[in-house]
């Protein structure tokens, strides 16, 4: 605290330059102007308060710097901190270069004050509308918001989850990186943030969770639900074009490939994925949507061909073991064991399991294969218990099972509450 009279001295010799000094601060003023009498060898030359009283963007980023420097170094309480924070904002806020904006927000991002760290970047894409910059580094912190507040998604105990608070943060982060690529086409860190959010979207749109919301709604909500989810496939669509043209790296036409696929244009897809396997022959994502893109009766094999030549790739290998679980085959256990072997922890592969073994009348593995996807997500309790319901109706041999059953799913909401503090 022994640096605060001289840390306080410069945060007042900022505060006399700025165009926002009221007249009720005159006498402020004449105090600044007998310290910078005595002491403007030390703190700035007197061509450096010219060139701040004629906005040289350049003077202002130096002399800015210098504060900031006071402000990262010395120990300063939370309280002076924001004094002296908005004593900085007042005297080079407006009028600043971006480099400066840019500057303060970076402060207040390190000093974790994200309310005025908004707040500087929404000046800055207001007095600087034509950097993309500002609208990207504001995405990036709704982006880091969705992100940490989606993680409590994962604890099922977390009973508050706030899923509006996470749509809200998507969806302002999607309009921010949305509006980076708007003011400059080729930038190309919006791109790589933006296209992720929309696939979360697109897959939401998709879930089954998504149908059973759109059940629930009238044939109105329904039908404008199901333009919503094929325009954003569209907008990954276009956004996947754009990154071909404006890039021409060989991960993006695999990104295109798979955007075709997924809006279902058969053809395009085909053509984009041949063109994504060559330049990408050792990704394999890329073989996977070319095969799955091929003509029905000939999906089989080249998927087969596929998962041969990627038995260690957990996509691939789901895909495959999904694909063969709607011709109920055997193949389908093949495929989802080797994503099992590759990750243990996949819950939703035991899930799939648990559902194939079941229809399979499989009851004593689909028991297995259920508790275990229970245990690593509760929300597979949901499939436990309508399979515990169904045993009432599949004779003696399922009947027999309802207690086991009974028992595992008790086992699995125990296992939760008492390792995850489910309140």
């Amino acid at each position: 605290m022994k640096n605060l009279p001289y840390f306080l001295f410069y945060v007042i010799v900022s505060f006399s330059f700025a165009d926002t000094v009221s007249k009720g601060d005159r006498l402020l003023q004449s105090n600044v102007k007998a310290s910078q009498k005595n002491h403007s060898e030390k703190i700035l030359p007197d061509k450096s308060v010219k060139n701040i009283k004629n906005n040289d963007p350049k003077q202002d980023l130096v002399t800015f710097k210098k504060m900031l420097d006071i402000l990262n170094k010395e120990n300063i309480s939370s309280e002076e901190y924001q004094r002296a924070a908005k004593d900085l904002e007042i005297s080079y806020y407006h009028n600043a270069s971006f480099e400066t904006l840019e500057l303060l927000s970076q402060t207040y991002r390190e000093k974790g004050d994200e309310k005025n760290q908004i707040k500087v970047l929404e000046r800055l894409t207001s007095e600087h509308p034509d950097n993309p910059k500002g609208y990207y580094l504001l995405g990036s912190i709704h982006k880091k918001n969705y992100e940490r507040i989606k993680n409590l998604e994962k604890d099922p105990c977390q009973v508050r989850y706030n899923k509006l608070k996470d749509r809200q943060h998507k969806l302002s982060a999607i309009e921010w990186f949305s509006l980076a690529i708007e003011k400059d086409s080729k930038y190309e860190a919006a791109y790589l943030k933006l296209l992720p959010l929309l696939r979360e979207v697109e897959r939401w749109n998709d879930s089954p969770d998504r149908k059973k919301e759109q059940n629930k709604n009238s044939k109105t909500n329904s039908a404008q639900q199901k333009i919503s989810s094929s325009t954003t496939g569209m907008e990954v669509l276009n956004l996947a074009k754009d990154m071909v043209r404006h890039f021409r790296k060989p991960e993006y036409y695999v990104d295109l490939c798979e955007a075709y696929y997924k809006n279902d244009f058969s053809s395009q897809a085909r053509k984009a994925c041949r063109i994504a396997v060559k330049k990408n022959p050792e990704n394999p994502k890329a073989h996977l949507y070319h095969a799955l893109a091929q003509k029905p009766n000939k999906i089989e094999s080249h998927l087969m061909e596929v998962a041969g030549k990627f038995p260690q790739s957990e996509l691939v290998q789901l895909h495959a073991g999904k694909w063969f679980l709607d011709k109920t085959s055997d193949l389908a256990v093949k495929y989802l064991a080797s994503v099992v072997a590759i990750n243990p922890n996949h819950s939703e592969t035991h899930g799939h399991l648990a559902e194939f073994f079941f229809k399979s009348r499989k009851f004593e593995e689909a028991y297995k294969s259920f508790k275990t996807a229970c245990f690593l997500d509760l929300k597979y309790i949901r499939n436990f218990r309508r399979a515990k319901q169904k045993l009432l109706y599949t004779g003696k041999k399922g009947k027999q099972l309802i207690p086991q059953f009974e028992k595992g799913i008790d086992e699995c909401f125990n296992h939760f509450k008492e390792n995850k503090s489910c309140s």
